[in-house]
């Protein structure tokens, strides 16, 4: 993708604000209708949205006044061939990578269930054919594995895919095209926690979007109950796509491999307090201390530091058997 076309963020529809309309007046919401999960778009002279359930695609020449083209933006193809990843289709991202349009689309039927999809088209208003599945949590073992975002970073150009829900917010490497998972990608969790260890979802964030501004990727995302009022948006920094993400405060937005092996020599098993005990009194950093903090339990035992953080690499993901080879 571009800096033109460009895409838009919007977390909501009630956050639309306009550059192109300027000292305009408007009031939210601009799209008077159920449109959940959208994403916005340009091909440099109008503007385009589409939402969850790809029913029809609307146009605006200024972000504010929107009008339906009653058109459907997947072939009746490609929509059946997306099925078989998941029959719910469900926060779209709309982006162009070279001389595509392409489409990236949550196929969902359960946590355990999903996946994300990518098609492309030759026109910003498709229609989008199907180019076949990206990920699926069968595959990678990530619940929610939802609410794709596709950004390139424009020095390197290597393509990035943000993705998560209530597994976390991870991120993988996808071919220059867009079209597949990066040769040797691994999802990497880099913000929000499991929801096992966070039921209050205070710290479980879904719908990741990147923005570059002066010099920062700004990770912005949603968490809380989405179905009552802590639902609200987060943000972190990062000096590049591949970097550790930081709230305001510096706070690193998830346990990383630096932070988590502070804790290989802690008394397991060990229940939260216990393992406060410990980094405070060995001095640990306070990321880790406030991490483990954030953990809402019931007087639960950890057995190890994987009951904590399930990615956490075992000496399984590093040695093999060389009797097999």
């Amino acid at each position: 993708m571009k800096t033109t076309p460009f895409k838009i963020l919007t977390l909501t529809v009630l956050s639309l604000i306009s550059v192109a309309a300027g000292a305009q007046s408007f009031r939210n919401p601009v799209i008077g209708r159920s449109w959940p999960d959208p994403t916005v778009w340009s091909n440099g002279t109008r503007y385009y949205t589409i939402s969850t359930g790809v029913g029809t695609i609307m146009t605006s020449e200024d972000l504010v006044n929107w009008t339906d083209l009653k058109k459907a933006p997947l072939s009746a193809e490609a929509s059946e061939a997306a099925k078989a990843v998941g029959r719910k289709f469900w926060a779209p991202d709309v982006v162009k990578i070279k001389d595509r349009w392409m489409l990236y689309l949550t196929c969902y039927e359960s946590a355990e269930n999903c996946g994300i999809s990518v098609f492309e088209s030759e026109s910003a208003t498709g229609p989008w054919e199907f180019v076949g599945k990206l990920t699926h949590s069968k595959d990678n073992g990530i619940k929610d594995s939802i609410d794709p975002e596709v950004v390139m970073d424009p020095e390197s150009g290597k393509v990035w895919m943000f993705f998560g829900s209530i597994g976390g917010i991870h991120r993988g490497g996808l071919t220059s095209d867009g079209k597949r998972l990066a040769d040797g990608a691994r999802f990497e969790h880099v913000a929000g926690l499991n929801i096992n260890l966070n039921p209050s979802r205070s710290r479980v964030y879904e719908g990741a979007y990147l923005y570059n501004k002066d010099g920062y990727w700004y990770l912005f995302a949603s968490s809380g109950k989405y179905y009552n009022h802590t639902y609200g948006i987060v943000v972190g920094r990062s000096r590049s796509l591949d970097g550790i993400f930081r709230d305001k405060k510096g706070k690193k937005m998830y346990w990383t491999l630096e932070l988590a092996t502070k804790l290989e020599d802690a008394p397991w098993p060990a229940t939260k307090e216990e393992l406060i005990d410990y980094a405070t009194r060995t001095g640990l950093p306070l990321e880790v201390i406030e991490n483990l903090q954030e953990i809402e339990d019931e007087g639960d035992v950890y057995e190890t530091i994987e009951d904590i953080w399930p990615d956490y690499p075992s000496k399984e993901d590093f040695l093999f058997n060389e009797d097999e080879y």
